[in-house]
């Protein structure tokens, strides 16, 4: 019975996040369905779809305000929820709703008539709202992921411009470098301390002796490794010397899309940075 207590806890501190999946997987079924159906004018759903997104977004913000579970470490130790964490995710959504509602003369203007943009957006979205409540290296990079798989579809959906598909690819192609810095920084702290946990690596790295890094082969690589996260996350954020990128794939995107990159990851990765640099790499940081 406990178990089972703890389990519901589990759902319902991640509620809002479930609820963004299957809204997701039943948009896009609900788009294929009348895609495949000749009788049905496709042109005429594409602005349907986005008010179904701001809808799904409105309830999400719903189920994040109205959650009871506030202080909670859910699905051993790889999510949290907290005040802080909540009130991130409400400032995002509400973000991403103004994001939403500004492309829609933009798409009736360009004729683009694509539903997946909808799509797109809400997986984004979730990938980016499971980044601020990780609470393990796996779990993080995985939310992670699928915000920038979205995004890069995003920055190339203008299919008949050349200046969009440059912008997808060349996203594509540093993202996956940014990622793999990431991946590498990750395995060198899993090599030196044997754990991804964010709670297990502050206790641990607290007891490492940074004041003769090349003669500890445990703190040379928590702190190449911490150097190599740093390089990936402030890509993401598009933050100098890491920012060459951001003009060409701003400029190549479609303007809503630009207006998502710039806007809403931002806040969702700037937090993340300071979580792990402030709760795992402080005494690195005093050093």
């Amino acid at each position: 019975m406990v178990f089972s207590n703890y389990i519901q806890l589990d759902y319902i501190g991640l509620f809002s996040e479930i609820f963004l999946f299957f809204s997701s997987v039943v948009l896009l079924m609900f788009g294929v369905f009348f895609v495949s159906l000749r009788q049905y004018k496709y042109v005429t759903f594409v602005k349907e779809f986005q008010y179904m997104l701001v809808f799904v977004f409105f309830i999400a913000l719903l189920l994040i305000s109205t959650t009871p579970v506030t202080n909670l470490v859910i699905f051993n130790n790889l999510l949290v929820i907290d005040p802080l964490i909540l009130t991130i995710k409400f400032v995002l959504l509400v973000t991403t709703i103004c994001c939403v509602l500004v492309s829609f003369n933009y798409f009736k203007k360009e004729s683009i008539v694509l539903f997946e943009y909808n799509i797109l957006v809400l997986l984004s979205i979730l990938g980016l709202l499971c980044v601020i409540s990780a609470n393990d290296f796996v779990s993080f990079y995985l939310a992670l992921e699928l915000q920038s798989l979205s995004f890069y579809i995003l920055a190339s959906f203008k299919k008949d411009s050349a200046f969009s598909t440059e912008a997808g690819l060349k996203y594509f192609i540093l993202g996956a470098l940014s990622s793999g810095f990431l991946l590498f920084g990750i395995s060198l702290i899993y090599g030196a301390v044997g754990s991804t946990n964010f709670e297990v690596l502050a206790k641990t790295i607290s007891f490492l002796d940074f004041s003769s890094v090349l003669e500890n082969e445990v703190s040379l690589r928590v702190v190449l490794g911490s150097l190599f996260i740093l390089m990936s996350l402030l890509f993401k954020l598009t933050a100098a010397p890491f920012h060459m990128w951001a003009p060409d794939v701003y400029e190549g995107a479609p303007t809503p899309v630009s207006m998502l990159f710039a806007s809403v990851p931002k806040l969702g990765l700037f937090y993340i940075l300071i979580k792990i640099f402030y709760l795992l790499f402080y005494d690195l940081i005093l050093f």
